[in-house]
């Protein structure tokens, strides 16, 4: 076919938005080393093959496994005929309306996948997969076909919002005296230049015909003030992360998260489209809610795939005894076996999530009902196990109060199984001083086998304070101190294992006033180090009761602590035998008792 010959050029070519005169004067200043037969019709190939633009005109690494939602997924542009000398905004409106998802695609896919004509996509793939990359690529052919096209990019960070469009103008962008891409010489009259190409600020496309209040690309974060501008398209890249979905208050159907993106439904104009592009963290996430209400009032084009798809003959093998023979990669040239094998290894959860797709996030987030507490409200403990007291302090200088908490347990051996009883908790905010008075009370209350204390940075002066006062008391003591866990999560983790004991019913809670408190904390605490502001010291007081539970991980911990303790005892007695002062009796003879009397402590050690 011969374009330059065969067509008036005051008329305009299939997807062109300027007639054959003006695209021959592009093209005799574009440099391209092609004929404009080929120059035109590469022009019109980029506007309606993604993989390929993406593949062949941007050089990105894409495989087989971007052909799918290249061709499914994604809205296949044709404005084919839609453009004409003084062509209306309007008419671009009715033109972006008329586009599909698919034109092609055989039935059973539109069965699996969901009606081509849906506005709204949903792709969720593995981190690092290139839906971002794709995503991007699908803005630039969204503007090659429509020069007056509006795209929202919204993310869950404002960084990541940024770098996307940054990404999208960079593809234009010119540098001085640098040579014109491959992209830039098909599309001269898209080039940026300047700032208008380097900056921060949002893409205004120099092809652009009719002037607009909104821009052509802009980007925020979901969590911004998004009223204002409209668009035609809105890109949600990774607008779920962990953590703006980290606790129910966020997530869920009437979730702070899903508002927010609901509310931005009225920036997208009834002509337009939303493509979503992520990864899974929650099963009642954004997605898992999006997921949910998918149907005739509200299609969604859906595709979710996992790093790696396990052969049905290995489908019953636990996760971490994969191996490669047994999975299809989806990735295999960058998400390897080994790459993801090293992910799996360093976080099973995490992996999950962001590489299966799986919402395993609620597996590790932590959750306390009211009603699984008040059942296991008891009127007593049995009165036969061992009780020990845990406390969670705060020693702070002598002129603060902080909140503290102490918890007395029970610990019984019922049938096989060692369950615990919480008999008493108090809690406050106090000073030291008052604090050392609290904990010898409770001492003298309940009489414990052991008391554990996680050790605080003041550490020397606690110790002898409280010791001070129980000799003064007459209070015996058998105190262990734990040495603070340096891993970030060691509260949350502490606490989490209580939700086995519930579960298991081997935790409960003998009736008392304290009860509404303990129940209040245990119900707010959610683990995320974040939620400041929200007390915890009762459940984690509470936690610490495990470490005195026999055949758990935190009994071994504590034994190895028993040891440790008798050890410093037989090395101060040691050290008290040779180097304490000797004294000479006065009488060469004393009845037994008083022997007994002046050395029976020093006969012990």
């Amino acid at each position: 076919m011969a374009v330059e010959t065969a067509l008036d050029p005051k008329l305009y070519y299939k997807s062109e938005a300027r007639p054959i005169s003006k695209l021959k004067g592009l093209y005799a200043r574009c440099g391209a080393d092609v004929p404009f037969d080929t120059w035109i019709e590469m022009r019109d190939r980029a506007r309606k093959d993604l993989y390929w633009l993406g593949k062949l005109i941007l050089k990105k690494d894409l495989t087989r496994c971007h052909i799918a939602p290249c061709y499914l997924m994604f809205v296949q542009k044709d404005f084919d005929g839609v453009y004409h000398d003084d062509y209306t905004i309007g008419e671009v409106h009715q033109a972006i309306e008329r586009q599909r998802r698919d034109r092609t695609v055989k039935e059973e896919y539109e069965n699996y996948l969901g009606p081509l004509t849906s506005k709204d996509m949903l792709w969720l793939d593995p981190r690092g997969a290139f839906k971002s990359t794709l995503d991007g690529i699908d803005c630039v052919q969204w503007m090659l076909n429509c020069p007056d096209i509006r795209i929202l990019i919204l993310t869950g960070e404002y960084k990541l919002a940024l770098a996307f469009m940054s990404e999208v103008k960079g593809y234009f962008y010119r540098p001085e005296k640098e040579d014109p891409t491959l992209l830039q010489q098909l599309f001269p009259e898209y080039i940026l230049t300047g700032e208008d190409g380097s900056s921060k600020q949002p893409l205004l496309c120099p092809a652009r015909v009719h002037v607009q209040v909104s821009p052509t690309v802009w980007c925020n974060s979901i969590d911004a003030n998004l009223s204002g501008w409209h668009c035609d398209i809105r890109k949600m890249d990774d607008v779920v992360t962990d953590e703006n979905s980290n606790n129910q208050d966020a997530r869920g159907p009437e979730g702070s998260l899903k508002m927010k993106i609901d509310g931005s439904d009225n920036l997208v104009d009834e002509w337009g489209f939303t493509d979503m592009v992520g990864t899974r963290y929650y099963t009642d996430d954004y997605y898992g809610e999006r997921i949910k209400t998918r149907g005739p009032e509200a299609p969604l084009r859906y595709l979710c795939r996992p790093a790696w798809q396990v052969k049905p003959e290995y489908a019953n093998v636990p996760l971490l005894q994969i191996k490669a023979e047994m999975v299809n990669l989806l990735f295999p040239e960058k998400l390897s076996f080994r790459s993801l094998r090293q992910k799996l290894s360093k976080n099973i959860l995490m992996f999950r999530c962001q590489q299966l797709n799986e919402p395993a996030g609620d597996l590790d987030s932590i959750t306390f009902s009211e009603d699984v507490l008040r059942s296991r409200i008891v009127p007593k403990a049995p009165g036969d196990g061992e009780k020990f007291i845990a406390w969670d302090t705060s020693y702070a200088k002598s002129s603060d109060a902080d909140y503290s908490a102490g918890a007395c347990g029970e610990i019984v051996k019922i049938g096989e199984e060692w369950e615990l009883f919480v008999i008493e908790v108090i809690y406050g905010k106090w000073r030291p001083s008052e604090l050392d008075h609290r904990i010898i009370q409770f001492e003298l209350k309940h009489r414990p086998k052991a008391t554990i204390f996680e050790e605080p940075i003041e550490s020397q002066r606690m110790k002898s304070d409280i010791q001070r006062l129980a000799l003064t008391r007459q209070c015996p003591l058998n105190i262990i101190w734990k040495k603070a866990a340096i891993e970030a999560d060691a509260k949350r983790n502490r606490i989490k294992s209580l939700e086995t004991l519930l579960a298991d019913d081997r935790m409960h809670f003998v009736a008392g006033a304290w009860v509404d408190e303990t129940f209040q904390q245990f119900c707010r605490f959610t683990g995320i180090r974040k939620n400041r502001g929200r007390k915890d010291d009762i459940p984690d007081a509470i936690a610490y009761l495990q470490f005195f539970m026999p055949t758990t991980q935190n009994n071994e911990e504590l034994k190895r602590l028993q040891v440790e303790k008798e050890e410093k005892a037989r090395q101060q007695a040691q050290y008290d035998r040779i180097f304490a002062p000797q004294y000479v009796p006065l009488l060469a003879y004393e009845p037994p008792s008083l022997k007994r009397q002046l050395f029976g402590s020093l006969a012990h050690g």
